[in-house]
């Protein structure tokens, strides 16, 4: 809600900035991901392998990155207020 919130305080003062969001998914080798414990790990890992989503590989940081420069781009210029989900399915299953 606080990047709505400030996607419509931004667009009622006529600005052309745009606020948005990513939430990514489980990235393994980060600093989050590091800091999790391995029977957490474990237990992400099963629930996951339960969920129909794509298993062809993990995310890394790289698919993360090229969310962030898609909305950095013109090609988003009309985007705003919007969470970009990048987590391979997970919370649409």
């Amino acid at each position: 809600m606080l990047t709505k919130s400030m996607a419509l305080e931004f667009a009622q003062l006529n600005s052309h900035i745009r606020v948005n969001c990513i939430c990514p998914g489980m990235v393994p080798g980060t600093n989050l991901v590091q800091g999790i414990t391995p029977q957490l790990v474990d237990k992400a890992t099963a629930m996951m392998a339960t969920r129909n989503i794509l298993k062809h590989r993990m995310i890394e940081p790289a698919d993360v990155a090229h969310g962030v420069l898609f909305l950095s781009s013109p090609l988003s210029e009309m985007i705003t207020g919007q969470a970009l989900v990048i987590d391979q399915g997970f919370c649409s299953t």
